[in-house]
């Protein structure tokens, strides 16, 4: 998966992810089956010995001393035991039951996993392997840790580079390039420490919840209880300006593709990437942050809470996901082309788990620094131009690691009614440190962003998380 730079860029090949309950299937179910077996021949080996050690009558009680039939002579229906039709079906509901307890475990939701075994219509005793595995769930359930939202990281990337070679000798943007992105190798290698440090991806929806409370009497924001087993940490991610601006394919003044992909898409089964190569031809493949992360959730299903997914964010104002929305010099079919495209992508990425996010509109000032009404400006034209392909939006993220303000919480702040009022509860600026903030209306998380830059000038940032040096490209120097 990870692209070598000093080779031509290869499309990866695309593996179909497997289910959990594939998963299931070949890691679990041939041990249940065997223990469920195992199980039924010892009850009918003990029922055997049983009978055979149960005392007999000399006389059938029934019968007359002349017509007596000795307890030797059994009815040949007395050697054979049928199965019963009810014990055959209730072997059958354990079976399942266990299916979809494990499947339920493997998200480390063992509450509901014993709340399903519990929920067996026969007598719990006759089945020991149900017994065994309530309280091997009870146990690990006992272990969970809970984490406070305040204590989450939520990484935070540009676009990545997919052919550093092209991107860091740019004659316009190299120096951005380098300073402010990293690459799809130095994304792997992120990913691949925190599977090693056992961290755990989640995402906005297992840290905080809207729930009705019945002393406001409506529905206000809470933190959830995130509990994880001991030893894992949890951690989000978000990507911002996934964009894939026109001037990184053939804008700026080389009039060259700068080595980020084109557009995103999906083809019913997988996520996939194209890109402008270097003679102007497209490849497709993983070489931005959706397609890696699928192919690495694909290969390690466990790193993903809960079928957890990131965060990705764009501006609106050039495209997005690059497909042009706006672009006035299309003629009608192909723009309806493009907007049709994204529709779908969008709608795909939600499907997946992912959430949509707002970076603005332009994407072109700090936040602190701009008044209400340039805000309002911003977000009126967010929802006439991007909205209706979009849907509705609830996470903002602001530009240049910026916040509207530094109070907590935002008491009569006119920026944040604005955003407020355009429907946005989501709001995640940046910091170095971990932290959020829970109100009533709408929820505050920080967001550690990662850089060229940070990577190599800064590696304490990331001391908590993994070591900084071993995660830079050989191509960044």
């Amino acid at each position: 998966m990870e692209m070598q730079n000093n080779e031509p860029i290869r499309t990866p090949p695309r593996r179909r992810r497997r289910s959990k309950l594939q998963i299931f299937k070949e890691a679990y179910l041939p041990t249940i089956i065997l223990c469920i077996t195992a199980v039924l021949v010892l009850v009918f080996i003990i029922g055997g010995v049983l009978k055979k050690d149960k005392p007999t009558n000399v006389e059938n009680p029934g019968s007359s001393a002349s017509g007596s039939q000795s307890s030797t002579e059994s009815n040949p229906s007395d050697s054979v035991q049928p199965t019963s039709p009810s014990t055959s079906a209730q072997a059958q509901e354990v079976a399942s039951l266990l299916q979809q307890a494990a499947l339920l475990a493997q998200d480390y939701d063992y509450q509901g996993a014993i709340a399903t075994l519990e929920g067996f219509s026969g007598v719990k005793a006759d089945f020991p392997e149900l017994g065994a595995a309530i309280a091997q769930y009870q146990a690990c359930d006992e272990a969970m840790v809970t984490w406070p939202a305040d204590q989450v990281y939520d990484l935070s990337f540009h676009v990545l580079v997919a052919d550093p070679q092209r991107a860091f000798s740019d004659a316009v943007y190299s120096s951005s390039y380098k300073s402010n992105f990293i690459t799809t190798t130095e994304f792997i290698n992120i990913l691949n420490a925190l599977y090693q440090g056992d961290y755990i991806l989640v995402d906005l929806d297992d840290l905080y919840a809207l729930e009705y409370s019945s002393t406001y009497g409506t529905e206000i924001y809470v933190e959830k209880q995130l509990r994880l087993p001991e030893g894992k940490t949890p951690v989000m991610l978000t990507e911002i300006n996934a964009s894939y601006y026109g001037y990184m394919q053939a804008g700026a003044q080389d009039g060259l593709a700068d080595g980020f992909a084109s557009r995103l898409a999906y083809d019913g089964n997988h996520f996939y990437n194209e890109m402008i190569l270097a003679d102007g031809s497209i490849a497709t493949g993983a070489y931005d942050m959706v397609p890696l992360l699928e192919a690495f959730i694909a290969d390690h299903p466990d790193f993903s809470y809960r079928d957890a997914r990131a965060v990705i964010a764009f501006a609106g104002y050039d495209r997005i996901l690059g497909y042009r929305i706006n672009d006035n010099t299309l003629d009608a079919d192909d723009l309806q082309a493009e907007r049709d495209g994204l529709a779908d992508t969008i709608q795909a990425l939600k499907n997946a788990g992912y959430k949509i996010g707002c970076y603005s509109y332009h994407n072109d000032r700090n936040y602190a620094n701009w008044s209400a009404e340039s805000i309002n400006s911003d977000t009126i034209l967010w929802e006439e131009k991007v909205k209706p392909w979009v849907g509705k939006v609830e996470v903002y993220i602001f530009p240049w690691e910026a916040d509207i303000s530094d109070e907590t919480p935002y008491t009569g702040n006119s920026k944040f009614t604005v955003l407020y009022n355009a429907g946005f509860r989501y709001f995640l600026g940046t910091g170095t440190e971990t932290w959020s903030q829970v109100d009533n209306r709408y929820v505050r998380h920080n967001r550690l962003m990662i850089t060229g830059t940070y990577l190599k000038n800064k590696p304490e940032r990331f001391s908590a998380l993994f070591d900084a040096s071993a995660i830079l490209d050989s191509t960044r120097n």
